[in-house]
């Protein structure tokens, strides 16, 4: 008993000093995971979706596109919103973590390299797997406008490789709708 009572007299003299240990650790601990939830906070809650001019040397004609993700450091899922002007069109490109396009106006046309050129429109949506090469355009007669999910796996989210030529869009152009 007198062991455990001069042990506890011994222990008054350091209660301040771990009470006020453990409130500043406390303290800055909420600190840091407040801090961390408000950034998370700002980046959904604020994103960057102004409209942007596609780059003019990776397509024929004209584009806008809006990153709807901005988030690419706990995240490598990229969105694009992505809006073609009549008969404009990309360049062959493929996507090394694969790419999913889901029509959301107009009409447009899809090629794989090697296969027929194929017409897509409105509530269409296509799964690309990673590195198959394709383009993608809109008809001469409608915009197009879809929405781009792609997985960043690499340093590079698309590589773009030869211009689609006017042959090649034109074979597009000669698809009908089906009846």
């Amino acid at each position: 008993l007198t062991v455990y009572l001069s042990n506890r007299k011994n222990m008054k003299k350091y209660r301040y000093p771990i009470i006020a240990l453990v409130g500043l650790l406390t303290l800055v601990g909420f600190k840091n995971n407040y801090c961390q939830h408000n950034a998370v906070q700002k980046l959904i809650l604020a994103p960057d979706i102004a409209q942007q001019e596609l780059d003019a040397t990776i397509m024929h004609g004209a584009g806008l596109y809006q990153l709807l993700t901005t988030d690419s450091v706990y995240t490598d899922v990229r969105v694009m919103n992505i809006e073609l002007a009549p008969s404009s069109y990309f360049d062959w490109q493929t996507f090394p973590g694969g790419r999913m396009i889901i029509v959301t106006e107009g009409q447009g046309y899809y090629q794989t390299k090697g296969k027929d050129p194929m017409l897509i429109k409105k509530g269409d949506h296509i799964e690309i797997i990673a590195g198959l090469f394709h383009w993608i355009g809109s008809t001469p007669e409608s915009p197009l406008v879809f929405i781009s999910i792609t997985a960043q796996k690499t340093d590079d989210l698309v590589n773009w490789h030869e211009p689609v030529s006017t042959a090649e869009y034109g074979k597009a152009r000669g698809l009908q709708e089906p009846s």
